[in-house]
């Protein structure tokens, strides 16, 4: 998933880890990979109740 990521650009505005500097050492403008999985894990949570 990585190797697509970095393929893709994905990496380019979107870090990994969250609070994770980017590529560049500049702060990524896009939410953090794992805040995305909180975020949609919690909308499955909500759906599935």
């Amino acid at each position: 998933m990585k190797s697509l990521a970095s393929k893709s650009g994905c990496l380019t505005c979107h870090s990994i880890e969250s609070g994770a500097p980017g590529p560049n050492g500049m702060a990524p403008i896009g939410p953090a990979w794992q805040d995305v999985a909180k975020m949609y894990q919690a909308s499955r949570v909500l759906m599935s109740s």
